[in-house]
């Protein structure tokens, strides 16, 4: 009888944009949030979790970034993405070319979505893990809040994607018409409220003052 083959996960954490439609002089992901930036909420919740690497992805202002976001862990690797203007995937690419190879599966975050359920990371994580393990081929799993899809995107053995040809803005786009996608439903309407506005914010120290 085969041996069950065990799946490994890296969490990427895509944190690269500059934020424009803040308005704000401060970098959208240090802007403070009940004690911690934005961006050290999101890779503390992500450090809950048992990913055997995180990226963190950056470009506007990296080295204020990794300055001053507080995080200890050997499990965290930052990353700069020279390309940043060209766009968020150009970050996603960043993040999946720099996966161990002996890890087979990622989980794509996003810099600016600090509020999402432990709960819905775990169920997520646990459901990619068991379909690595009995499937070969690449596969996306995103969530979904009443049909509207978010993050944090599974992304199932990706040792099997063709990442060597993709490039611009629409890399990651381009690779996910590619593979078998799956929506999950979560109970989880923070899978896609991300902080762009001042008005995102606002909102998010309100629910920071509530929630945590």
């Amino acid at each position: 009888m085969l041996k069950k083959k065990k799946s490994s996960v890296c969490a990427v954490i895509l944190a690269a944009g500059t934020g424009s439609r803040m308005e704000n002089a401060t970098p959208k992901q240090l802007l403070p949030l009940k004690g911690q930036c934005i961006l050290e909420r999101v890779i503390h919740q992500v450090l809950k979790h048992p990913f055997e690497q995180i990226i963190v992805v950056v470009g506007h202002e990296a080295d204020a970034l990794k300055q001053k976001t507080k995080i200890d862990s050997a499990r965290v690797q930052w990353l700069t993405n020279e390309d940043y203007l060209r766009g968020q995937s150009t970050s996603f690419l960043t993040g999946l070319r720099n996966v161990r190879p002996s890890i087979s599966s990622a989980m794509v975050f996003l810099g600016d979505q600090p509020f999402i359920l432990d709960t819905t990371i775990a169920a997520i994580f646990k459901h990619g893990a068991s379909k690595s393990e009995r499937e070969a081929a690449g596969f996306v799993i995103q969530p979904c809040f009443k049909e509207v899809p978010g993050h944090p995107v599974y992304w199932g053995n990706i040792q099997t994607l063709s990442l060597s040809d993709l490039s611009g803005d629409r890399g990651g786009l381009q690779l996910m018409k590619t593979v078998r996608k799956e929506a999950m439903e979560v109970e989880d309407p923070f899978i896609s409220f991300d902080i762009d506005t001042p008005e995102d914010f606002t909102s998010a120290k309100r629910m920071a003052h509530y929630l945590t």
